[in-house]
């Protein structure tokens, strides 16, 4: 497989590369990693160990190839903010904006326990919000492990792929906004279907932290995402005083192993689709600082827009289920979110 330079509009490009073995993914990375380090482009590679160290032996260990931790992937808000700098940092190498910036960056496993819809996330925002960096990034995904539902959303957040030794455009691709958009509108936490354990109306932040603290402390939840939950209650309910319409209420749920909490106001929300992603964006050097910290601390935030208002969910604890309202009427259940299957 030859990867020369890419063609087309200049910027980021996306590329996702689907294998089913090691050497599958040796055949697509080592020419792609070669071709950039014999050009003197930076050069990055972030995949788990063992394919690194084969990848490092196939290319005889070269100096120009740079490995990033396993943290560089740790989480997907935190990656987003991470993977941006790390750019930045190598775009402005010895004074200069380099030309191009390759990089080999693989999510962690969807099947090994980790949660996927805030990966799913990360992979749709970053079309617009790396889009103005010299930057080609292509991200593997073993076939061998991943759900079918997973491999139809990378599909469908990859502009490109890379198929048989070629890089084609991706019929398939939804614009950004358009994806996350139908995806939180399509998924309910089965909890929302009782009636909450928790209700206030007009709460200040004060008043929502003790109140949210107090019914996590009923559940298995540690002091680390009580203390989380905290911070994103506090910051979702600051948010719709200033910047949101009364009333303002907060709706609670409790499980064993999560806490759910619900904000809304009947302003509109904010204008940008990708607030809190990165903790500085527009012109405020402030501008969604709190709610990025949010997407840190909570193991998952989605914010929606309906003509009612707006909503904040903010949920501590395990990957909670999720159903997915489908165009057929029915619903498929999972308890990590791509699993298909009825209720368990």
């Amino acid at each position: 497989m030859s990867y020369g330079a890419p063609t087309g509009r200049a910027g980021f490009r996306h590329e996702a590369a689907l294998f089913a073995s090691d050497e599958e993914f040796l055949a697509l990375a080592v020419p792609f990693l070669a071709d950039g380090i014999a050009a003197g482009d930076p050069t990055l590679l972030a995949v788990p160990a063992p394919l690194q160290r084969r990848v490092q032996e196939a290319l005889g260990d070269p100096a120009g190839l740079t490995l990033l931790a396993a943290e560089q992937y740790s989480q997907p808000f935190t990656t987003l903010q991470r993977n941006y700098q790390t750019f930045l940092d190598c775009a402005g190498t010895g004074g200069r904006w380099v030309r191009q910036i390759r990089m080999i960056g693989a999510v962690p496993e969807p099947s090994s326990g980790t949660q996927w819809d805030g990966w799913v996330r990360y992979e749709a925002a970053i079309n617009d919000l790396y889009a103005t960096l010299p930057v080609w990034s292509v991200c593997p995904y073993d076939t061998r492990g991943v759900p079918a539902e997973v491999l139809d959303d990378v599909e469908r957040t990859h502009p490109y792929l890379a198929v048989d030794g070629e890089h084609r455009p991706n019929p398939r691709y939804t614009e950004p906004t358009a994806f996350l958009t139908e995806r939180t509108r399509n998924e309910l936490d089965p909890l929302e279907r009782s009636s909450p354990d928790l209700t206030l109306t007009a709460p200040e932040p004060a008043d929502g932290r003790r109140a949210a603290a107090a019914l996590a402390a009923t559940t298995e939840l540690d002091r680390k995402a009580i203390d989380g939950l905290m911070i994103g209650v506090s910051e979702a309910l600051a948010n719709a005083i200033r910047h949101g319409r009364p009333p303002v209420d907060l709706r609670a749920w409790a499980a064993a192993d999560r806490v759910l909490v619900v904000v809304r106001d009947r302003g509109r929300g904010p204008s940008d689709p990708y607030a809190g992603y990165l903790p500085r964006r527009g012109e405020q050097v402030d501008s969604g600082l709190g709610l990025w910290i949010t997407r840190q601390v909570c193991s998952r935030v989605t914010l929606t827009q309906t003509p009612e208002g707006f909503t904040v969910r903010l949920v501590a604890g395990t990957p909670y289920p999720v159903i997915r309202a489908r165009s057929n009427g029915k619903a498929s259940w999972s308890s990590d979110g791509v699993n298909e299957g009825g209720p368990k």
